[in-house]
This record gives C-alpha cells, sequence and structure tokens, in this order.
C-alpha cells in the first residue's frame, strides 16, 4: 500500500471510530479456574508432607525397636527406644519377688496374649523358678513384651545381655548385644550389635 492509498483510507475512518478507539480501555479478563490441576496439587502436597513423618521417624510399631527403662532424679519413669551405639540411661527396678534387674522392652506379636516377662538370669549363684507378675515403677503394658535382666552380683561390669527378637509378620529375626556399664551417676546401656536375618523353617 503506497501513501496516497494509506492516505485514502486513513480519510474514510469516521470519527465516530476515531473516539470510541480514544475511549476503549480493556475489558478485565475473567479467570478460568482448571479445578482439576488444583485438586491434583493439593492431592500431591498431602501426600508428600503426609509421607514425611514416616520417612522420619521409621515404623510406629517394630518389634527390632527396644526400649530401656530408668528412673529419673524426680522418680518419673523414662522410657527411651535405643539406638545402635547410642548410650541410654538405666536403672535397676526390683521386682514382686525381691530381684533386682535392668528392664527393656519390644513389640508383642500377639497385643491379646497375656503380658509377658522374660526373666535372664547372668548370676549363676541362684536360679530364678518363678514367673515375674509385676515390677515395681512400671505399669506394663500389653503390647510390650519385657526382658527382665538380673546381672552378676559379684561384678561391677559392664555386663552383656543378647536377645534374640523374631518378627512373625516379616518372618525375620533380630540378634542384639546390649552392653550395661556403670557410671558415675548410675547405669547406661547401649546396643552394641544389632543383626537380622531371615527366618528360615526347618524342612
Amino acid at each position: 500500500m503506497n501513501t496516497k492509498t494509506f492516505s485514502h483510507a486513513l480519510g474514510e475512518i469516521g470519527d465516530k471510530y476515531i473516539t470510541e478507539a480514544n475511549e476503549y480501555t480493556a475489558a478485565k479478563k475473567t479467570r478460568r479456574w482448571n479445578w482439576r490441576a488444583i485438586a491434583a496439587c493439593v492431592a500431591v502436597v498431602a501426600v508428600v508432607f503426609g509421607a514425611i513423618p514416616f520417612l522420619n521417624n521409621g515404623p510406629a510399631v517394630s518389634p527390632f525397636v527396644l526400649t530401656a527403662y530408668a528412673m529419673e532424679p524426680d522418680n518419673k519413669l523414662s522410657a527411651v527406644a535405643m539406638q545402635e551405639g547410642e548410650n541410654i540411661p538405666v536403672s535397676m527396678f526390683e521386682a514382686d519377688n525381691g530381684l533386682l534387674g535392668f528392664v527393656f522392652s519390644y513389640a508383642a506379636d500377639d497385643p491379646e496374649q497375656p503380658i509377658s516377662v522374660s526373666i535372664i538370669n547372668a548370676d549363676q549363684q541362684f536360679t530364678v523358678d518363678e514367673k515375674l507378675e509385676t515390677i515395681s515403677g512400671i505399669e506394663m503394658d500389653s503390647t510390650q513384651r519385657y526382658v527382665f535382666f538380673i546381672p552378676p552380683q559379684d561384678e561391677a561390669g559392664p555386663y552383656s545381655l543378647p536377645l534374640t527378637i523374631h518378627d512373625e509378620e516379616t518372618n525375620t529375626v533380630a540378634l542384639l548385644k546390649v552392653v550395661i556399664e556403670q557410671v558415675e551417676d548410675g547405669y547406661t546401656a547401649r546396643i552394641d550389635e544389632l543383626a537380622t536375618y531371615e527366618r528360615k523353617e526347618a524342612p
């Protein structure tokens, strides 16, 4: 289009259109939300944030989590899940038969079964024939299996406590070695060794 033709075309534009062009304001755009995409994003965020506690803490209940018990200075009971190589305070508790020992627990395979206490006697000077019903200071829970470890009376330690824990759900066995040592203000316990194996059924 040459200059002459363009000028002619420009002259054909009416005043009405020029006025409308000067007064034009852009209309507001209406946003159309993609609700499916928003719902998908919300679902992803919920799953991610919901999974973080499980990734950080691991399973809430596991038979391979060993809990150590101690009596704090204010006579409050402390129950702490043990980590391999970490020293945890422990105390000696008195059973209903008068014996003194350290108390540990792990998750029971069947919480419907009666409360069970396994006695591990490291002292060869006497035998324990009777069953433990209560341990002073500990309110026993049916979801736990308890271990009452009686250390040798004529040794200052450290004491070694071997434990075997079986998980029926995964058919695995954990072998643990707990070491208990006397420190300035009491005792500490730690898991020195922890190994898990798949349990093989006898042919």
